[in-house]
């Protein structure tokens, strides 16, 4: 998953603690940032390595599965606060 800032850059290390996240956005053009991800990121496989907690998820309480993913995501489209796009 990558983080960019509204002119498409990248303006921070992901890897890093959530609150270095917090900081740089608020540096930020809009003080916003944009995620994007994959549909492969979205299995329960692959959200395991992230520690989904609060903020860091797309709800309250903050712990989802592979299928609570991408149903927030398919909401959040139908709402158009989230665009997909094709990578091919």
């Amino acid at each position: 998953m990558l983080k960019v800032n509204l002119e498409g850059e990248r303006f921070f290390n992901e890897s890093a603690p959530y609150q270095f996240q917090m900081n740089a956005a608020a540096k930020q053009p809009g003080y916003l940032s944009a995620m994007i991800w994959t549909e492969a990121t979205m299995t329960d496989k692959s959200l395991e390595q992230y520690h989904t907690l609060g903020c860091s998820c797309l709800g309250f309480p903050g712990i989802f599965n592979g299928d609570q993913a991408r149903e927030g995501v398919q909401q959040r489209l139908e709402e158009g606060l989230v665009q997909k796009a094709d990578t091919s």
